[in-house]
Formats: structure tokens, C-alpha cells, sequence
């Protein structure tokens, strides 16, 4: 049976599954004796299983320290609430018992920050960006598809719309003024998820071969400057 540590003492780890927080990340950083590394991963898989299909799952994966006896599980929570409820399972709990004796195990849980999302934010601006200033009016020389007041031009400003309040929404959750909640940012990309969906159709038709050759020759094709 593993031999439960604190992570941060001043926060124990009992402590912060009664916070009413979400989604959380959980690190658990297992030591294992030697010889039993095969054991404790085959009863970490077995945990996982169980955990899975519990309410607020999202994902966990399990890594291995390189030549080395350590091993570190990486789960993500909708909300500590949930993964106490999931960890207080009978089912898991007979068989984290199981985990090879001498096992050590440290866990501890933090909010998920917002990085990912605002790098995707600015990441599909900058592609907005290049688009308009140097493709399309590239490809508008001959494509009526790419002219100023067009449809996919018009696109990217609802777009923006949305997705400048999404950055505004993730940029308080990074400085900790705003708690971040998944379904509030399910909420927010839904205000342009459709329209953007809309425009990478939009944008794979205009750019279809089909397109294309009505357009531009091989050749011209072959010296685009991009």
C-alpha cells in the first residue's frame, strides 16, 4: 500500500478537494521501490479505469521518469469537487490499496490557467492578418472571392467579434481576478464556433482546384509568391 505526503504542507491536499474550484489539474508524483515499477503502473491503469467514467473526468496521463523509479499522473478535473467524489469511490479505493508497499505518493491540485486559450486566440488573429494584408489581395486580382466587403472578409469580423471577448474573459482568468469555468468558455466560443466553421468551408471551396485552374495557370500557380 503507498504512504500518502503532502505536497505543500500549508496546503494539504485533503484540504484543497473542498474547494469549490474548477477545472483542476492533479499531479500525483508516486515513488516507486525498486523492482515493482511494472506493478505500481499496471494498479495505476486500473485506478485510471475506474476514474474515467466518473462525472468531471477529462483526462489523465500517466509518465515515466527516464531511467529512473518515479512515476507522474497528470489529470484533469472539471472541478475538485468531482475529483473528491471520484477518489472517494469504494471501487478505487480497494484498488489504490494494491499499489506496491514502500510506494510514495504526493499529490497536489492547481487551477488550470488560461495560456492555451489565448495562444490560440492570437495565433488564428495573426492568420487573419496575413490573410488580409498580403493573400487575399494577392489572390483578389483575380478572384472576386477575396475582394474587400466579400463574404470571408465579413466573416473574420464576426469572428473577431466573439473572439475578442474570449481573450477579454481568459486574460481575467490568467490575472486571477476571474475564476475560470469551462462552461462559461463554451459559452463564449459558441458566440463565433459556427461562423468559423463557416469560414474554413468557405475558404476550402474558394481555394479548390476547381476554383483554382478557372482562375490562375499551372504556371502562374507555381510562382505565387507565398
Amino acid at each position: 500500500m503507498a504512504t500518502f505526503y503532502d505536497f505543500d504542507p500549508q496546503k494539504p491536499f485533503r484540504e484543497q478537494l473542498e474547494e469549490e474550484t474548477g477545472p483542476v489539474v492533479l499531479t500525483n508524483t508516486f515513488t516507486i521501490p525498486e523492482g515493482r515499477m511494472d506493478e505500481a503502473i499496471e494498479t495505476w491503469r486500473k485506478t485510471a479505469e475506474i476514474l474515467r467514467f466518473c462525472p468531471g473526468y477529462i483526462s489523465t496521463q500517466l509518465h515515466r521518469g527516464v531511467s529512473s523509479h518515479i512515476l507522474i499522473n497528470v489529470a484533469v478535473w472539471d472541478s475538485a469537487h468531482h475529483l473528491r467524489d471520484g477518489l472517494n469511490r469504494e471501487d478505487f479505493k480497494a484498488v489504490l490499496a494494491s499499489f506496491p508497499p514502500g510506494t510514495e505518493c504526493r499529490a497536489h491540485l492547481f487551477r488550470r490557467q488560461a495560456v492555451e486559450g489565448l495562444n490560440f486566440c492570437s495565433q488564428l488573429a495573426a492568420h487573419h492578418l496575413i490573410e488580409e494584408q498580403y493573400l487575399f489581395p494577392f489572390l483578389a486580382e483575380k478572384m472576386p472571392e477575396f475582394r474587400r466587403g466579400v463574404e470571408l472578409l465579413h466573416q473574420h469580423e464576426q469572428i473577431h467579434a466573439g473572439m475578442n471577448q474570449l481573450q477579454e474573459y481568459l486574460n481575467q482568468c490568467v490575472s486571477g481576478t476571474t475564476e475560470m469555468r469551462m462552461d462559461k468558455m463554451k459559452q463564449l466560443m459558441d458566440t463565433f464556433g459556427p461562423v468559423l466553421w463557416t469560414h474554413l468551408d468557405d475558404e476550402v471551396r474558394a481555394l479548390g482546384a476547381e476554383t483554382m485552374r478557372r482562375y490562375w495557370t499551372q504556371e502562374e500557380m507555381k510562382n505565387f509568391p507565398f
